[in-house]
């Protein structure tokens, strides 16, 4: 190869090694992009994943929150780090999970809280009531909530304290001895001889009023509701235990009729025939069998389950 051959080949030569130098560094980058890209789009994911993972704790807490059950022992934990760390006191609230413990004592609570409403209503127009006869009083039978003393000119003129000296005042009077005295409120007003003077007579349809309206029939209707909810929820609990004892829990048919009509009776017909707990199987079975595997029999199952009608 001549001279001038061998000087043109290495021209060439110089003037490819840019290119090639320029079209590695291109693939680098390339490359270098790449593997970028991927790690973000990983990243994105586990992101994504954690978000999500996020969000059923969150969700689940929530449920779970909602439960009473959990609520009542979450209670029942405070309780216990109180009485540890603050007060022995708080111990004795332990005593009341004996409500907990018997359905009998469950049922004298629910019947005071599921008719609440009507409890509620009912003492506020009894608050109501009570607030008519304040008025009532305060204006005319005011002398009378001092039972003890009588009344000088400067406590009639306002000018020295004295009981139902303002209308709240005797609302309150009136609200608390219509409880606590014998006969209402007429128990610890001023004693009233009835036939002295008209007033006497006012005064003796204001009391009758007040323990009539009060004390007879508004906490009679209290107690009654609080009564017949009592009742009503003893009856269903007692109507629930003869349906789980006496009739399929499959197809309800009642325990009498197998007992008069087959042989072996009700007590095989739930224990071989109609158990529950074979009924409870074959949900679980459906729903953790894969859809694509169903047989005839199962997706038509699946299919009633997924409407609710079981």
């Amino acid at each position: 190869m001549s001279k001038s051959s061998r000087k043109v080949n290495a021209e060439a030569a110089k003037k490819l090694q840019p290119d090639e130098e320029l079209a590695s560094s291109h693939a680098c980058e390339h490359h270098i992009n790449g593997k970028n890209r991927w790690r973000n789009l990983l990243g994105s994911v586990h992101k994504h994943d954690y978000i999500r993972q996020i969000q059923t704790v969150c969700i689940s807490l929530f449920f779970l929150i909602r439960n009473p059950r959990v609520v009542y022992f979450l209670w029942q934990i405070l309780i216990a780090i109180l009485g540890s760390y603050v007060n022995k006191l708080y111990f004795a609230f332990h005593l009341l999970d004996v409500v907990n413990q018997y359905q009998e004592l469950s049922n004298v609570l629910r019947s005071i809280v599921r008719p609440a409403k009507v409890l509620g209503l009912t003492v506020l127009l009894y608050l109501v009531i009570v607030y008519v006869f304040a008025i009532i009083g305060f204006y005319f039978f005011r002398a009378d909530y001092n039972p003890s003393v009588v009344l000088t000119p400067d406590q009639i003129d306002g000018k020295a304290p004295y009981q139902c000296q303002r209308l709240f005042q005797c609302f309150l009077m009136s609200l608390d001895q219509g409880f606590k005295s014998d006969g209402g409120l007429g128990g610890y007003l001023r004693p009233n001889i009835p036939g002295e003077s008209a007033r006497s007579y006012a005064r003796l349809a204001f009391d009758l009023m007040y323990n009539i309206v009060l004390i007879i029939m508004l906490l009679n209707i209290v107690f009654g509701v609080i009564i017949d909810t009592f009742a009503s929820l003893r009856t269903a609990d007692k109507e629930k235990m003869m349906d789980m004892q006496n009739r399929c829990f499959i197809c309800s048919i009642d325990a009498y009729t197998f007992d008069r009509t087959t042989k072996r009776g009700f007590h095989d017909h739930i224990y071989m025939e109609h158990n529950m707990w074979h009924y409870l199987y074959l949900f679980v079975h459906i729903r953790k069998k894969p859809i694509t595997e169903y047989n005839g029999l199962e997706l038509y199952l699946a299919m009633r389950m997924a409407k609710h009608d079981f």
